[in-house]
């Protein structure tokens, strides 16, 4: 068995949507006087579509599946693995070559094709952006996405991973 990541760090200064899409900062925070031990933490600042995220319908239909309503059993999937062409940063990719992708949008910003609210009516899970993905060697694996359980939102940052057998 092999696992490749495939998900996106979280970093102060990364790539993000435009506003009103936050920024993400990540902020350690002071060691608490009442604890008599240091102990470490953080706050995070960012939106559900920061990193590596899974996103439901809801991102386009209210009352459609939340995120935290997700079965776990659509959060492991057995994959087909299909290596596209490289293209450039205007050059499309046809339906006939879309499977899954390593970039944060789908849609042209240049030429939008509007396909997302067909795509959710399907209650297709979007999981979105991937890195990594060269380094996956087999044609059928097991992913894992595995988002947080945000009551009620339509997306979350999630962990992603490939299983190779």
């Amino acid at each position: 068995m092999r696992l490749v990541d495939i998900t996106g760090p979280l970093e102060n200064g990364m790539w993000r949507y435009p506003d009103p899409y936050p920024e993400v900062r990540l902020e350690e925070i002071p060691v608490p006087e009442w604890i008599p031990y240091p102990t470490y933490s953080w706050v995070f600042t960012l939106g559900s579509q920061s990193g590596t995220y899974l996103e439901t319908a809801a991102h386009m239909f209210r009352g459609a599946m939340s995120i935290d309503q997700v079965p776990l059993e659509r959060l492991v999937l057995d994959t087909a693995v299909i290596q596209l062409r490289e293209v450039g940063p205007n050059e499309a990719i046809t339906a006939d070559e879309l499977v899954g992708a390593d970039m944060p949008r789908f849609d042209s910003w240049r030429t939008p094709q509007l396909f997302f609210a067909e795509f959710f009516q399907r209650d297709i899970l979007l999981l979105a952006p991937l890195v990594n993905l060269r380094a996956i060697t087999k044609p059928r694996v097991r992913l894992i996405a595995l988002p947080l359980k945000v009551v009620g939102a339509c997306g979350s940052p999630c962990r992603a991973i490939v299983i190779e057998e």
